[in-house]
């Protein structure tokens, strides 16, 4: 009979007993289950009502547990009984001895060491206070903790006696102010003043007046440098358009003629305004009716021009401006080149090898037309081969960058071209 011998379940042969064994021997195997799961289940006194399921499931946790911080697995100590763990939310009843490091959310009692994090810096005070000043300077501001406070505060009036050494600068302000004794009594309206005497100096000449008022200050300051001013009368005489009042070429007031040198001649006159006097200066100094062929030609150069009846840059009516010149071409003039025209028309031409037997070969222009290529023209080198056995443009039709060309011959050959486009 085939009767195995075994502790445990594990020892048991799952073929045991055969068909051929004696029928007297099935209370061997029997006694034989009995003692291996005995033994292997020794301290099973109840029972047992966890699927199969959720015994492999427990045991595969429990497999798996560590004392490290590692999500969803079971926690288990360390040969020193300690574990590491992540955010823990329970209520924690007893003493916790160590540090604490992170947020803690509720109310800590009983505390007696340190902790970090926002249990160490409180954002908030349990109650708020009210900081006041008092004093000569009042204010308030209540304080929680939570935001910054300001306190505004008052001064109260008359609280301080104070001296003029104790302000800064004010005894200086005082001792530049302007004595009472020296204003002049009848000052004219908007007058402006330092002291009782006035003094502004006119060229090299000098004009000294009591009240004098700011406008006719700045009318004298008008005058050039340079300019005589013998009397009060003068002065005026000279700031009002018309008046009999001479400046001179070197911009000297010197009498009451005004004498201007135009060319070789001379114009003297009384009331000569600077209007006339400006046109004048414009005429070139010494001119005479007979000008050299150089002062002739700079002098229809300053009138020359569209609109002014004499235009040297027009040919029959038409401005050179119009006309198309070297520069208003951009080109490439290789073999496999381009032209543009200014008026934004394109030709481009070149060479292209065809190998034997080939259709639709794509042939890239030299540069790329900006919008459209209108047509290209392509023939053989062997000019009668052209529209021979499929030889010429191929079927599709060009971009502004590429075309097409067939090869229907037996032969390799080189194609030319020309396209138009803008």
């Amino acid at each position: 009979m085939a009767l195995e011998t075994s502790t445990y379940i594990n020892g048991l042969v799952a073929t045991n007993p055969t068909s051929t064994d004696n029928v007297g021997d099935g209370d061997n195997h029997i006694r034989l289950l009995k003692s291996t799961i005995k033994a292997t289940f020794p301290n099973v006194g109840g029972e047992v009502t966890g699927t199969h399921t959720a015994i492999n499931s427990a045991v595969a946790t429990a497999n798996t547990a560590t004392n490290v911080n590692t999500a969803s697995t079971v926690v288990k100590r360390d040969a020193s009984g300690n574990f590491v763990a992540g955010t823990i939310t329970a209520a924690l009843t007893g003493n916790v001895t160590g540090n604490v490091t992170g947020n803690v959310t509720g109310n800590v009692t009983g505390s007696s060491g340190s902790t970090t994090g926002n249990a160490a810096t409180a954002s908030a005070l349990a109650t708020s206070r009210n900081i006041a000043l008092s004093g000569d300077v009042t204010g308030s501001a209540s304080f929680n903790g939570t935001a910054n406070a300001t306190i505004t505060a008052t001064v109260a009036d008359n609280s301080h006696a104070h001296t003029i050494s104790n302000v800064s600068g004010l005894q200086s302000a005082l001792d530049g102010k302007v004595d009472d004794s020296q204003v002049q009594t009848n000052v004219p309206s908007g007058a402006v003043f330092t002291d009782t005497n006035t003094t502004y100096s006119v060229g090299d000449g000098g004009l000294t007046q009591k009240n004098f008022t700011s406008t006719l200050k700045s009318k004298l300051d008008g005058i050039s440098s340079g300019a005589n001013v013998t009397n009060t009368a003068n002065v005026v005489g000279a700031l009002t358009a018309g008046s009999n009042v001479s400046i001179a070429s070197n911009g000297t007031i010197s009498s009451t003629n005004t004498t201007y040198s135009v060319g070789d001649g001379g114009l003297t006159t009384k009331d000569f305004t600077t209007a006339l006097k400006n046109k004048l200066d414009n005429i070139e100094s010494n001119a005479t009716a007979d000008q050299s062929a150089t002062e002739i030609l700079n002098a229809i150069k300053t009138v020359d021009g569209s609109g002014s009846g004499l235009d040297a840059d027009t040919v029959d009516g038409v401005h050179g401006t119009a006309l198309v010149q070297d520069s208003d071409f951009t080109q490439s003039t290789s073999s496999n080149g381009w032209c543009k025209l200014p008026n934004g028309l394109m030709l481009q031409w070149g060479r292209k090898y065809a190998s034997a037997n080939t259709t639709n070969i794509s042939t890239t222009f030299p540069t790329s037309f900006p919008n459209a290529c209108l047509q290209v023209v392509c023939t053989a080198e062997d000019s009668s081969l052209d529209g021979r056995d499929n030889c010429g443009l191929g079927t599709t039709a060009p971009t502004t960058t590429t075309f097409r060309i067939h090869n229907g011959r037996s032969s390799a050959l080189y194609f030319r071209y020309i396209a138009i486009g803008y």
